[in-house]
């Protein structure tokens, strides 16, 4: 009988059921994001997507790290092994480049559309981090001026390390901070995984771990109690460890 139920909704609506429970709960989701971010702000992170966009096609991939970055992905997929150190460099960054070569079917372009990409959603992750420390109209302001800096709109048009960790590590600041805002621990936890990321890019990243990591373990957030050593304390340390 449900078999029938489920053949009949499907027949007169063209959808599962399970598929429109899935839509049911994510859209709604999806417009609220969308609403709350005021519409000035989605209007500078078009213009500095657009800036990007534009120099990567006008510019080229420049730099000896970029293009020896580039060299070293294109022979590691010639010869894919389970290395974790390319000469001087961590591994992560070339995985990245190597997985979205094999899509774009080159690897010229694949490293330096990885840059590009994570470049444009940089913008985002910096206007919510400022949002979430500061304010939103200092984060617009932040956004505007970081939209507009050439040093960033060049590097995400190139296949250096610098636009793919630095999406990372704001991801990763971005959670630590909401959770400190909101309690909620899928931001905390989502945070470690974006900082390990990073940290597997570049060895700055590194620091941002042990910084968050002290203020979690020296400073207990609202949610712990403010106690030291107290279980909701030690679930958040482990929990980013």
């Amino acid at each position: 009988i449900i078999g029938k139920m489920k053949d009949q909704q499907r027949g007169a609506t063209g959808i599962s059921p399970e598929r429109s429970v899935s839509r049911s709960v994510f859209l709604p989701a999806i417009r609220r994001f969308w609403k709350s971010v005021p519409q000035g702000v989605w209007w500078i992170i078009l213009a500095g997507s657009a800036l990007r966009i534009a120099f990567f096609f006008i510019g080229e991939n420049a730099g000896i790290d970029a293009l020896a970055r580039a060299q070293m992905t294109e022979e590691w997929l010639k010869h894919p092994d389970s290395r974790l150190i390319f000469t001087m460099w961590l591994p992560f960054h070339f995985w990245l480049m190597a997985g979205m070569s094999l899509l774009v079917k080159n690897v010229a372009l694949g490293a330096r559309l990885l840059s590009l990409l994570l470049g444009i959603a940089s913008l985002a992750a910096f206007w919510a981090l400022a949002k979430e420390v500061y304010d939103a109209s200092g984060a617009t302001l932040s956004l505007l001026v970081f939209a507009l800096y050439s040093l960033h709109i060049g590097y995400s048009t190139t296949s250096s390390s610098e636009a793919p960790y630095l999406f990372f590590v704001l991801t990763g600041l971005l959670g630590f901070f909401a959770y400190r805002g909101s309690g909620s621990r899928s931001a905390l936890a989502l945070g470690a995984v974006a900082l390990g990321m990073g940290a597997g890019i570049r060895y700055e990243a590194w620091l941002f771990i042990f910084a968050v990591f002290l203020m979690l373990l020296l400073f207990p957030s609202p949610q712990a109690g403010g106690r030291f050593w107290g279980a909701a304390h030690v679930y958040e340390v482990s929990l980013f460890g």
